[in-house]
């Protein structure tokens, strides 16, 4: 008798734990997400570090995927804008699109602008990178492919994630303890310095607040050029020598100390061309730098799926046909049956045992 009740709670242990370790993979997987429609990267804006409740409603950090549907690594866009507003349409979702029409998966990343400063968007940035590798199967994107491309101020942004990728608060939840280094960094005429004459001071000025514009210290610390490391990903800049508004010094200077640091770095200077130019569309030469920078990330291994997988892959949300992860539905799934299971199994002890207390009654 002690036998079989053992058995019947073990049966019911061994339930209860399947249904749990089941339930907490898809809680851990899923997301509900639409294709080209943004998805916060805080659930809860009070748990956005930096939080400012007076600042706009729609000032909160967010990604919008633009997903091929095929497995691979993917872009992460920052687009331009001083750190004031967002060039979202060139500089943004004509990106994501002409990436897409490549094979190769996007995201556009809204950090956060004025009247945010340098800890909040660094927080976005380093967050961005950590919650698409968090829901790499969701997206159905290989995790350690993962670019991060920027344009004027973005790509100061860009520069920044790659050298401040643990600057951030202490983790509130299972995304925060993700890796938040990109694997691959692309500049489009880049702010690099904080410093000197070659700085762009309407980017200086917001990123830093007005309260630290003249605090040089911080201004080196967040001079990209001071802080390249061996340790780098590898890096494709592009930049016009006639750029009025961010001088191609900036380029030039972060190559270099890339070259220092023996970190990989292709620079391509275009002899005239001036700034904000997106694609280049309407410019015979320029407008190369898109070709040979996808070609750039496709000898780096940009489509390349994972190798180590443990179940096949989604086919990830098209067309902005909104549908939650199939991987989690399949987790849900799973866990009822583990739960019926149980059910199942203690209900066919606890038959077992009636019967055999009616068959000891009878042989008395």
């Amino acid at each position: 008798m002690k036998k079989i009740w053992k058995s019947a709670v073990l049966a019911v242990l061994i339930g209860m734990c399947a249904a749990g370790v089941t339930a907490q993979a898809s809680e851990n997987a899923s997301l509900t997400y639409e294709n080209e429609k943004p998805i916060p990267l805080w659930e809860d804006v009070n748990e956005m570090p930096y939080y400012d409740p007076e600042a706009h409603a729609s000032n909160v950090g967010s990604v919008t995927p633009y997903l091929t549907g095929e497995k691979g690594g993917c872009v992460i866009i920052c687009p331009g804008g001083g750190y004031v507003s967002y060039a979202l349409e060139k500089e943004g979702e004509k990106i994501a699109e002409a990436l897409n029409a490549q094979g190769i998966n996007a995201f556009i990343l809204r950090y956060r602008i004025q009247p945010y400063h340098y800890q909040a968007i660094l927080s976005d940035v380093n967050r961005a990178v950590r919650f698409v590798r968090y829901y790499a199967e969701a997206f159905n994107i290989n995790p350690h492919k993962v670019a991060i491309m920027g344009f004027s101020a973005g790509g100061h942004l860009a520069a920044m994630s790659m050298e401040h990728p643990g600057e951030d608060t202490e983790a509130v939840d299972e995304i925060d303890k993700m890796d938040a280094k990109p694997d691959f960094g692309v500049l489009c005429y880049p702010v690099i310095t904080l410093l000197g004459e070659e700085t762009h001071q309407t980017t200086k000025e917001a990123f830093l607040g007005p309260e630290n514009v003249d605090n040089e210290a911080l201004a080196e610390e967040y001079s990209a050029e001071k802080g390249v490391t061996a340790d780098m990903p590898p890096c494709f800049i592009w930049h016009c020598k006639g750029d009025r508004a961010v001088p191609y010094k900036n380029s030039e200077m972060f190559a270099e100390a890339m070259e220092d640091a023996g970190v990989e770095c292709k620079l391509q200077l275009y002899e005239y061309g001036n700034h904000g130019l997106g694609l280049a569309e309407d410019d015979e030469e320029i407008k190369n730098w898109f070709p040979d920078c996808v070609q750039w990330l496709k000898d780096g291994g940009i489509l390349e799926a994972e190798t180590v997988q443990t179940e096949a892959p989604k086919k990830a949300a098209q067309n902005g046909s909104g549908q939650e992860d199939a991987k989690a539905g399949e987790s849900s799934m799973m866990t009822v049956i583990v739960a019926i299971l149980a059910v199942v199994a203690v209900a066919f002890i606890a038959g077992a045992l009636v019967i055999r207390s009616r068959k000891n009654k009878n042989n008395k």
